[in-house]
């Protein structure tokens, strides 16, 4: 069996997302590419650690790739030998590439208003679930109907990064525009019905034991495409949820038209919820538990970022005009 269909039924037996499919076969690809010599390809099966330690020193010294990319390598070559060849991977030694101490890009409360201002229809409503909730854009564009709890007031987010699930709440000045957008989502499964089509994708093996949920409203997303696409692995023509790379673009955008002078992505709206929370007196735990982070270690970024009105450090610059200043000190 060729090794791609190996490691694509490996990820299928898993149930690894199709963002770390890729991702990792990209890195596979990459790798038997590296273990050329010449016209002769050496299968990786045949290759040793010494190979592997060759690739990532390579993707470190000479690529000059950050640390999370070599370790998203690292982690492909594992899932290789490991899950796919069934080969034992230990004591990798490689160059490792440095890993910069950068700090989260956050949002004034002003830029978030002015940024959110820049934005119509889906994006707005999109944009406040990431701020308002601190949802990844990934876990914001594939919200289903079924998972508000308008009753409750919480969103359900199901196997998000690292598998995790999560209940949030939503937000009081969301309620009703969520609503129209569940009613809007009724819509189109109605539509998709009358046509025929094959309505939502459902979670693996879901749609064999219940094949008929494709076309119950409730599976439907609540952010649905416009239109209808064909699936590249069924071929089967049917409903997606809105595309996150656009949205992106579109947050990007309303940042610049808002005169916000940061670098500002779908992210940062989940930055800025974290860090206004911090500020406003939440418990690091409370936050840990609402961004879906498996270590509050994570989630101790945002104490770096945070103001804290009691202890601001005024600099002396501010204090040169006060007289005071130009007085010889001891």
């Amino acid at each position: 069996m060729r090794l791609q269909q190996l490691f694509d039924d490996r990820i299928a037996t898993l149930h690894y997302a199709d963002s770390t499919r890729n991702a990792y076969w990209s890195w596979v690809v990459a790798y038997v590419r590296f273990l050329k010599r010449g016209n002769q390809w050496v299968p990786p099966q045949d290759a040793g650690g010494d190979d592997v330690e060759r690739f990532l020193t390579h993707l470190a010294v000479e690529r000059r790739v950050s640390e999370s990319t070599q370790d998203q390598a690292f982690a492909a070559l594992v899932f290789l030998y490991r899950e796919v060849l069934g080969m034992p991977f230990e004591n990798v030694r490689a160059k490792r590439a440095r890993k910069p101490q950068n700090l989260p890009v956050v949002l004034s409360v002003d830029e978030v208003i002015a940024l959110i201002t820049q934005t119509k229809g889906v994006h707005r409503a999109l944009a406040q679930l990431m701020y308002g909730c601190g949802l990844r854009v990934s876990e914001a564009c594939s919200l289903r109907v079924k998972d508000v709890d308008f009753d409750r007031r919480t969103i359900a987010i199901w196997h998000s990064k690292h598998k995790r699930s999560r209940n949030v709440p939503l937000p009081e000045r969301l309620v009703d525009r969520i609503r129209k957008q569940a009613d809007q989502a009724a819509k189109f499964c109605d539509w998709d019905r009358a046509d025929g089509v094959g309505g939502v994708p459902l979670p693996k093996a879901f749609d064999r034991k219940s094949p008929d949920a494709c076309r119950d409203v409730r599976w439907y997303w609540l952010f649905c495409s416009g239109k209808l696409s064909r699936d590249p692995k069924t071929g089967q023509v049917g409903r997606y949820h809105v595309d996150k790379d656009h949205v992106g673009r579109v947050i990007r955008d309303s940042a610049k038209r808002a005169g916000i002078r940061k670098r500002v992505g779908c992210h940062t709206l989940r930055h800025s919820f974290a860090t206004h929370l911090l500020e406003s007196g939440t418990d690091i735990r409370r936050i840990q538990q609402l961004l879906g982070h498996s270590s509050v270690e994570t989630t101790m970024i945002y104490t770096h970022v945070a103001r804290d009105p009691a202890t601001t450090t005024r600099s002396p610059l501010d204090r040169l005009g006060d007289g005071r200043q130009n007085r010889r000190s001891g």
